[in-house]
């Protein structure tokens, strides 16, 4: 069974086309493309549902609770390979604090929901190292974990706070 990817077609060359959602004939700008292209002809693929659609849809799965936290589950066991029940033994083993700055700095979001701390991740061996709050992965991600840059921004630091020390005591 071949899966098509694309919406029904209304009349050829017109570029019209018919939502497989809410069975509305939309022009061709009122359809998403997907990163994808087909392989016979290399054109981007579009989306079977129309733009309007599309964010009904993005935001009804946002609103599900159920199913934001299923895909969060699964999202980690395909990305880093634990499971919800792993990441709650590790953020209670690290007392519910950021394994860098030791700090607990619940980030809240837009829809009132608390961010959990991330998984952070050996990007050349995948191995776990720990669960960071956003501060410090966003840190660790930026300077590309790179040892080199950590010391030479310690060294620009304690450079700055001993030229305030001098400039203090003058």
């Amino acid at each position: 069974m071949k899966l098509i990817y694309k919406p029904e077609k209304i009349v050829d060359g017109q570029g019209f086309y018919k939502c497989i959602i809410c069975k509305s004939i939309k022009s061709e700008s009122e359809y998403h493309y997907r990163t994808r292209v087909y392989v016979e002809t290399g054109l981007p693929i579009r989306e079977t549902h129309c733009k309007l659609c599309s964010k009904k849809k993005s935001k009804d799965r946002r609103n599900s609770r159920k199913l934001r936290e299923m895909d969060k589950n699964t999202w980690r066991i395909h990305k880093y390979g634990i499971d919800t029940e792993e990441y709650n033994r590790m953020y209670i083993k690290q007392k519910k604090v950021c394994k860098m700055c030791k700090k607990n700095r619940p980030q809240i979001m837009k829809n009132g929901d608390i961010r959990s701390l991330h998984i952070d991740h050996n990007h050349d061996t995948g191995r776990i190292r720990g669960l960071l709050c956003t501060y410090c992965n966003t840190s660790l991600g930026l300077l590309e974990e790179s040892t080199t840059r950590f010391f030479r921004g310690i060294i620009y630091i304690l450079i700055d706070r001993f030229i305030n020390l001098i400039e203090r005591k003058r």
